[in-house]
């Protein structure tokens, strides 16, 4: 039988009952996630999100002012990490087995004209302290650069991908940046290597315009294109307990969240479900069996308010 997958609100009772002055208290459901979380926040536009599970609260990212915020159910925020000395952040990943939070630095200027901006930052999960900024532009300084997304493997080395340059940069705990793999075929017409997520079996997979790449840490240079069964335009993507990759999808003109699996490791990949956004999502999460998209109008710079919004594909399974 192949691993189950259910994206959607549960409810979960205790298997046990307690005893309480020799009574037997009935058990208590736990509390459904919210199906929807209103962000009242105007302007930030909100381009990363990830899901805490240690502090119980979504983190995202902010193209307008780089601040980093935490999210509670109720949409209210605080910051995380001001990020007064950055352009933008894009892509954020929460590292828990690190205890850090990593965000790609990027500034949206560059589709404008400017020359951009790669760099990875780095903070403490739990008290927000900045670790390292490393810039990533000036490994690849004849490109022009924004820095999208980032995964991290299980040593805690961080893989970033840059939109507008053909490469993906590694970044080793402390600190230290390389190029990890580069090839002119990652150019594409206007964005090129965008969301990326590392697979427990030793290999990354990342979005390239239409196609999705499978790239093995130990030999990048053998990256593979996954043979999908249907278009593909990948924003964010993040892998489900390494058998789903769950990702937003713009292609055919009309924006979706998919769900993908794989029986022969990741060289093909078949639809197992799907679900219609309003067009305006960037990236998604994974909150205990729920997915998380969020709305983050890129294109309209006045928007006043933003949604996370929770996907159900029901149970995915054979």
């Amino acid at each position: 039988m192949r691993q189950k997958l259910l994206l959607g609100a549960l409810v979960v009772l205790s298997l046990g009952a307690q005893v309480v002055y020799g009574q037997v208290a009935q058990p208590q459901p736990t509390p459904l996630p919210p199906f929807e979380i209103v962000i009242e926040a105007p302007r930030i536009r909100p381009e990363g999100i990830d899901w805490d599970p240690s502090l119980s609260r979504f983190l995202i990212t902010s193209l307008y002012d780089a601040a980093i915020r935490s999210v509670d159910d109720a949409g209210g925020l605080e910051i995380f990490a001001l990020n007064d000395d950055l352009p933008a952040t894009v892509g954020i990943e929460v590292d828990e087995a690190h205890n850090r939070l990593l965000a790609a630095v990027g500034d949206p200027a560059a589709f404008t004209g400017g020359t951009g901006t790669a760099a990875l930052v780095a903070y403490d999960l739990t008290t927000g302290e900045r670790l390292f900024l490393t810039d990533l532009g000036s490994l690849y300084p004849e490109g022009r650069h924004f820095a999208n997304d980032v995964a991290v493997d299980d040593d805690g080395n961080a893989y970033v991908t840059d939109s507008l340059s053909p490469v993906i940069y590694r970044v080793d705990p402390e600190g230290n940046a390389e190029i990890f793999l580069e090839d002119a075929g990652f150019r594409g017409a206007r964005i090129g290597l965008n969301g990326i997520d590392y697979h427990p079996d030793g290999f990354l997979l990342v979005a390239n315009a239409n196609q999705l790449l499978k790239v093995p840490l130990d030999d990048p240079q053998a990256f593979t294109v996954v043979e999908t069964d249907e278009p593909v335009n990948f924003d964010g993507i993040f892998m489900y307990e390494g058998a789903w990759l769950v990702g937003v999808n713009g292609s055919g003109g009309q924006q979706t969240i998919v769900a993908m699996s794989s029986a022969d490791g990741w060289a093909t990949a078949v639809t197992e479900g799907r679900v219609l956004t309003m067009g305006q999502a960037t990236t998604i999460t994974q909150r205990g069996d729920t997915s998380y998209y969020i709305n983050a109008y890129l294109n309209n710079t006045n928007a006043e308010e933003y949604e996370i919004v929770s996907v159900n594909f029901s149970c995915l399974c054979e």
